[in-house]
């Protein structure tokens, strides 16, 4: 753990838990998904948060739906977490989407968006998913390969919504790095190095 002052480093150790996804609240809450181990099996997709200091505030086994065909129930692995200014999002490697409050409880879920009519993520298709939060809770899901698109989050329909940035899809190597305020960033790997993208980010209503 590095603080905003990077005034020094601090190492937590949390074996025999294995984090996969992390992000870190405004309130320097530290939150993440992955694996633990209960009477020495292995337990999926357990949601652990801890204090900036490195301690252990909450543990939570997460019941989420699981990949379609996949012979574990672990969604923690590929998966993404992400804050705004009020809560918490975890996009699930099965695309469920999911919302805490900071503190911890369950307050939105959503399924996955229609990335393909005949096949789910999961069942053969080589999909990789990203998320991106805005501060004013908007929610970007990027799915990346054969069937690389973008879908915004409408919750009071509770639909997601084809969407584009610069009026264009981000290409099929883009990877969501988050929002700016109102701009979304992406990276891509084009012939010469890393870039950077920033795209004005103004939704229909």
């Amino acid at each position: 753990i590095i603080p905003p002052d990077r005034s020094k480093k601090l190492i937590v150790r949390t074996t025999p838990y294995t984090p996969m996804a992390i992000t870190i609240a405004p309130d320097g809450v530290i939150w993440t998904v992955g694996w633990d181990r209960e009477d020495g099996n292995r337990v999926y997709n357990v949601l652990k948060r801890f204090s900036p200091a490195g301690a252990l505030l909450s543990s939570m086994h997460m019941t989420v739906k699981p990949i379609p065909g996949a012979s574990i129930s672990d969604v923690a692995y590929a998966s993404t977490l992400r804050c705004s200014a009020d809560r918490v999002g975890w996009l699930t490697g099965a695309s469920e989407y999911v919302e805490y409050s900071f503190d911890g409880r369950e307050i939105g879920r959503f399924e996955a968006p229609p990335w393909h009519p005949e096949k789910p993520v999961g069942s053969g298709l080589n999909v990789i998913i990203n998320l991106a939060v805005s501060e004013k809770n908007e929610v970007i899901v990027a799915g990346l390969g054969p069937i690389s698109s973008l879908w915004r989050l409408n919750r009071d329909a509770r639909q997601w919504i084809p969407t584009s940035v610069g009026g264009e899809q981000l290409g099929s190597v883009s990877w969501l790095l988050g929002f700016d305020g109102d701009e979304l960033l992406d990276t891509r790997t084009p012939n010469r190095g890393e870039v950077v993208g920033r795209f004005s980010f103004s939704p229909d209503r």
